[in-house]
């Protein structure tokens, strides 16, 4: 079965990348932002990434959150990896999600990790039309050619 990360038209998606990552928009996000940051090269584990890796993860990780932030009007974030089946991970291709948080958008806030995980249903999570991706795409490198 072919890894969905590793096909190209997920670049239709990405709106920042380095040399080894990119950062797409999710197509069901859980939340208004719901964006995603994903190794070139197919890797399903973060046990699996280099020192260097790890360095250039966490800084791309960290501008693309200040960006949806500051482009979301947000302060507060959850940053999540569901590592194996048994933590929720859907595509086995190591993937890190990026949440921007609003006070309204759950009654416990930091449940929102564990109850996608786990399947309940507390958001409507519809999948985003090509359009919607490419214009939530479009908004964000927009955004980020500004600052």
């Amino acid at each position: 079965m072919k890894c969905i990360f590793c096909d190209e038209k997920i670049k239709e998606q990405s709106f920042m990348e380095s040399e080894n990552f990119i950062v797409i928009c999710d197509i069901s996000p859980t939340v208004p932002g719901h964006s995603l940051i994903i190794p070139k090269r197919h890797i399903s584990s973060i046990f699996e990434l280099n020192k260097k890796e790890i360095i250039e993860m966490f800084d791309i990780t960290k501008k693309a959150t200040k960006y949806l932030l500051d482009f979301y009007k947000l302060t507060d974030f959850n940053l999540v990896i569901n590592q194996g089946k048994n933590a929720g991970q859907k595509v086995n291709h190591l993937h890190l999600h990026i949440l921007p948080r609003n006070k309204d958008d759950s009654e416990e806030p930091a449940d929102i990790p564990l109850k996608v995980a786990k399947k309940k249903k507390i958001f409507d999570r519809k999948i985003l039309s090509e359009n919607e991706v490419k214009k939530n795409v479009n908004n964000l490198k927009e955004f980020i050619s500004q600052q």
